[in-house]
């Protein structure tokens, strides 16, 4: 838990965000600015998709579960479709 590791989904994504930017920019650059994407996406993700459904959860509490798999369903694909779709490193 304590040790670091490439296979996070974070690290992934800024990790293939850099490498397309990287062809042009400078490295520290493209580190920056892969890391300003994935931070907003994450954002985008968090206020756009899961507030919403929590939202939807704490109003009708008796279908807590139908919205946590509704959440959590597609992110679960994407990290599985990209773990075995990006190159570790």
């Amino acid at each position: 838990v304590s040790r670091a590791h490439r296979q996070h989904a974070y690290q992934r994504l800024a990790r293939t965000l850099q490498k397309a930017e990287g062809v042009t920019l400078l490295p520290a650059v493209a580190r920056a600015n892969a890391h300003r994407a994935v931070c907003l996406a994450v954002g985008a993700v968090n206020l756009l998709w899961l507030m919403p459904l929590a939202i939807a959860a704490a109003t009708w509490p008796g279908e807590g579960l139908f919205f946590t798999v509704v959440a959590l369903a597609p992110l679960v694909a994407w990290v599985l479709f990209t773990a075995r779709h990006t190159d570790p490193s």
